[in-house]
């Protein structure tokens, strides 16, 4: 036979073949040529597992003892092709990687342990034909996330991470010209039972509509999924498609924006919106020596305490009919960065507010974590005294906190002053000569546009600081709902007032200062 007829044979479309089956199936049609080796077909189960008893039981207990013993069956099949297969390549370790691609196609293709052997005997010798594979790859959802994704420019080896590479394999070829906007609605709306007598495109907008409402499953005017389309479970969702998507590429898009606030912050989870309340590292707890009659004393906590609590933010924008008629994908991929950068800037804003605002009840001289005085100024030299300030430290009881900073957070405009005096190890005047920077490596240099964003607090502010390890003494903390530190995107068909879908960004989360001592601010008096 010719080799179109081989193909077919097979059960494969000699059209839909990409390069690399298109080589393989011609080294097998010449082999079999010279040794035709037929196509294996089905046969019957040779040991068959008996039904169950159902005497004196319920049809519930009899269903459940056949799924077992068709799990078991199934389980002892593709336990058997894999023994085959080990054997197979201890025969031929040169085919070792035909004989396991093999071994899984017969695996998912349903073949009993005879004729996988069979075929992989041949394989073993280097002259059988490939398996067979169905000419029309399955598409599921994942498949059109994945085209989805690669239309908006998601690069192939981030899908890797995500997906199995059959699903890729089958985006590859079922999308390969990538998913347009129209092609995606069209695709959901028909798998969930979308039927219309033109040709299911954006002629017009009751059209649009109709489409729209069969792809989000809304149902509703002129469709019926389960009645109409013999789907069952195959069917897509729209909004979960595009929002899983989504979801998996936002994230750079909220670190693109600064993450400083990541530094110096306490991060975590909370299960709601209620108010959380923590105790101050602070109290009675030196070791007290211990008497002969071994009783241990009590210590005592202090009594200061902190708040927090989770608040919900969202925002809402749409692609509206003419992105949908224009076939622009691109849209999705705008929105998304939008809302991703939406996300971070108003955490910023929160964040910064909460530590910069209200001198006088947080950061003030009474606390010992303010300074207002001409000797502070953000000079090498003068940073010497801001150094001393922090080391002077005392907690509630007046004992040294014997911490040391780990940050010098600055506004930009001192950023890489900052840098230099923490980093250079010798301090070189006018003629040339210098002397050893006492300071090098004595904090970590950082820096934040927001610090000298007068929007924030009403007022200038040029201040820098100093600020202890969050993991040791937080001087601020951020928590989240669920530990949801990224946006989530969700996906919806808007109301009857509008036309086109609707994409929403919610966050959940709540920054407030914490200790008192984690942190010592110096006021710019100049």
């Amino acid at each position: 036979m010719d080799f179109d007829a081989y193909v077919r044979s097979l059960g494969l479309d000699p059209v839909a073949l990409i390069p690399e089956q298109q080589t393989a199936l011609e080294a097998a049609w010449r082999a079999s040529l010279r040794a035709p080796i037929p196509v294996p077909t089905p046969v019957p189960n040779p040991n068959p597992q008996p039904n169950p008893v159902t005497h004196g039981r319920t049809q519930a207990e009899v269903d459940l003892e056949k799924a077992t013993l068709n799990a078991e069956s199934e389980t002892r099949r593709k336990a058997d092709i894999v023994a085959l297969c080990q054997r197979f390549m201890l025969e031929a370790p040169d085919r070792a990687r035909q004989l396991q691609d093999y071994a899984t196609l017969a695996i998912n293709g349903g073949m009993t342990a005879d004729q996988a052997e069979l075929q992989l005997r041949r394989q073993s010798y280097g002259n059988g034909p490939l398996a067979f594979s169905p000419s029309t790859p399955k598409v599921d959802d994942k498949v059109i996330e994945i085209a989805v994704a690669r239309t908006l420019g998601v690069n192939r080896e981030a899908l890797e991470k995500d997906y199995t590479d059959q699903a890729l394999s089958a985006a590859d070829r079922t999308f390969r010209g990538g998913c347009g906007l129209q092609r995606l609605v069209v695709t959901c709306a028909r798998a969930n039972g979308y039927r219309d007598a033109s040709s299911g495109d954006f002629v017009g907008m009751h059209n649009c509509k109709r489409l729209l409402s069969a792809a989000f499953r809304t149902g509703g005017d002129g469709w019926d999924a389960m009645a109409t389309s013999g789907f069952g479970p195959s069917t897509y969702d729209l909004s979960g498609i595009l929002s899983n998507v989504m979801n998996k590429s936002i994230r750079d898009y909220f670190n693109a924006i600064e993450q400083v606030w990541r530094q110096i912050s306490a991060i975590r989870p909370v299960n709601d919106f209620k108010q959380i309340t923590g105790y101050a590292l602070t109290g009675d707890l030196d070791y007290k020596e211990v008497a002969p009659g071994g009783e241990v004393k009590h210590g005592t906590l202090g009594e200061e305490t902190y708040t927090n609590q989770a608040k919900l933010y969202a925002i809402m924008l749409g692609i509206d009919y003419q992105h949908l008629r224009n076939d622009d994908m691109s849209a999705f991929a705008a929105v998304n960065k939008r809302l991703g950068r939406g996300g971070a800037t108003k955490l910023n804003k929160v964040f910064w507010q909460a530590l910069m605002t209200t001198v006088g009840s947080f950061w003030s001289t009474g606390n010992g974590n303010y300074i207002n005085h001409a000797d502070y100024e953000f000079t090498l030299d003068k940073l010497a005294n801001a150094h001393v300030a922090w080391e002077m430290r005392t907690d509630p009881n007046g004992n040294p906190m014997g911490d040391r900073a780990k940050f010098l957070l600055t506004p930009k405009k001192w950023e890489l002053a900052s840098r230099r005096f923490m980093r250079s190890t010798t301090i070189s005047d006018d003629s040339g000569s210098g002397d050893t920077n006492q300071l090098a490596g004595m904090w970590e240099p950082i820096s934040s546009t927001y610090l000298s964003d007068a929007t924030l607090t009403g007022y200038s502010v040029d201040d820098y600081y100093l600020i202890s390890d969050p993991m040791d003494l937080a001087v601020i903390e951020t928590v989240f709902l669920d530990g949801q530190e990224i946006p989530t995107i969700e996906m919806a068909e808007p109301d009857l007032s509008h036309l086109g879908i609707m994409v929403r960004g919610v966050h959940a989360f709540g920054v407030n200062r914490q200790e008192k001592r984690g942190g010592y601010r110096f006021k710019q008096t100049a």
